[in-house]
C-alpha cells in the first residue's frame, strides 16, 4: 500500500472515528462498512480495502507480498494491531481448521454433558 504520510494522517483519523473497543477483549471493532463475513472495509486512493489490513500496514509494519494477517482473536470485525499478525496463507488456513476442530470437540462435550445430567 505504502502510504505517504499526509494520506496516512488522514486513515488514522479515519479508522478512530469508527472505532468501538470491546473492554473485555481490547478489540477494536469497525463501526463502519462490513463484508458479509464481517470484515471491515474502507477506501484507500478509490478501492474498497480491509481495515485490519490497513490497521497492520499503519501501526505495524508494511504487508509482504502473498501474506495474510491473521486475527489472533478471531473477530474479523476488529482491527486493533496487538490482535493481529503476518502469516502464509497456508499457516492462517491451518490455524483456522485447528480453531474449528476445536470448536466441534467444544459442542460435542457440551452435548455429552446435558446427557448425562438428564
Amino acid at each position: 500500500m505504502n502510504l505517504e504520510d499526509e494520506y496516512k494522517q488522514q486513515l488514522i483519523v479515519r479508522l478512530e472515528a469508527k472505532k468501538n473497543i470491546d473492554h473485555d477483549t481490547d478489540c477494536w471493532l469497525w463501526q463502519g462498512t462490513k463484508t458479509p463475513k464481517g470484515y471491515g472495509v474502507t477506501k484507500v486512493h478509490g478501492k474498497s480495502k480491509k481495515v485490519h489490513r490497513i490497521s497492520y500496514e499503519i501501526y505495524v509494519k508494511p504487508i509482504k507480498e502473498g501474506a495474510v494477517i491473521h486475527h489472533k482473536c478471531s473477530n474479523t470485525s476488529c482491527y486493533n494491531p496487538e490482535h493481529l499478525q503476518q502469516v502464509s496463507h497456508i499457516q492462517n488456513t491451518a490455524e483456522m481448521s485447528q480453531r474449528q476442530w476445536y470448536l466441534n470437540r467444544i459442542k460435542e462435550l457440551e452435548e455429552e454433558i446435558k446427557l448425562l445430567k438428564s
